[in-house]
């Protein structure tokens, strides 16, 4: 059957096809339109042109939910795989997968994200040793590109805060089912970023602290939101509970504090906030 006008019409003599002789930068501006990195990665199949456009795209999300006919180790390779293979600084990568992986592993994934650069870290894990604490890397800490950390737990860990100033160029924090502990650790830690805007701390314990200090002379948005972690009778119960919550942050505009955190609340300097919501 002889092709019609207007198949022949999109092709060249040599038999590929128009789209693909588009110019890079639009090439790449389509591929970087799809929605997931699995999607960028099987254009790969489409030509030889289209072979090596997905390690040019900036951006990569990943999530183990997706359908991804994947076991844990062919997952673990793929993830390192798709880091790895460019040389290229990484605007964001997010990543979530609901199998238990050791913190070995997630440790490369961040190693590999930083070695190019990152700038937005979104990571979603279950954690595989249930008696073992979470420790931000030190390579993540002193990364001098990394603008946006989310970090968040499908079963509830104790978060090791650094004891050394990092996050200098961090502008937004969100931690998700974390326990935090060591009033110190958390006060210094917090002080110590300079840039951070943005803090939202969700479905986190702190009863191992007598006071939960937040100050951060550049903040504007706070959250903090443990509703999802406690029954209606733990609010009565002080075991559940820190001594104090002390909030000073002389710029915050938007301050979201829901579910009964502590036995007593101070806040100070909080003079420019234009929306309180309270629940």
């Amino acid at each position: 059957m002889k092709k019609s006008k207007q198949a022949k019409a999109s092709e060249h003599e040599d038999g590929v096809d128009m789209i693909s002789n588009l110019p890079n930068p639009i090439l790449h501006l389509i591929v970087s339109s799809l929605p997931t990195t699995e999607e960028v990665i099987r254009t790969s199949i489409l030509s030889t042109r289209w072979r090596y456009l997905w390690n040019l795209i900036p951006s990569i999300d990943i999530d183990s939910s997706r359908g991804m006919k994947f076991d844990r180790t062919k997952f673990k390779k793929f993830v390192y795989h798709v880091l790895a293979n460019s040389t290229l600084g990484l605007d964001s990568f997010r990543i979530s997968c609901s199998d238990l992986y050791n913190i070995s592993t997630v440790y490369q994934w961040i190693q590999a994200a930083v070695s190019r650069n990152i700038k937005q870290l979104h990571l979603s894990f279950c954690y595989e040793d249930l008696f073992k604490h979470i420790e931000l890397p030190h390579c993540l800490v002193t990364c001098d590109s990394l603008q946006v950390l989310r970090v968040f737990l499908y079963e509830k860990r104790r978060l090791i805060l650094p004891k050394f100033i990092g996050f200098q160029t961090l502008r937004v924090l969100e931690l998700k089912n974390v326990e935090l502990y060591k009033d110190y650790l958390v006060k210094s830690f917090l002080e110590s970023l300079p840039l951070l805007e943005d803090l939202s701390l969700i479905d986190y314990a702190i009863n191992k602290l007598q006071i939960l200090y937040v100050s951060c002379l550049k903040l504007k948005n706070l959250i903090l939101d443990n509703r999802n972690i406690f029954s209606f009778e733990d609010l009565y119960d002080v075991d559940f509970l820190c001594d104090c919550i002390k909030i000073v942050c002389p710029k915050l505009l938007f301050f979201e504090f829901r579910a009964f955190l502590a036995l007593k609340y101070i806040f100070r300097s909080l003079g420019l906030v234009k929306k309180a919501v309270n629940l």
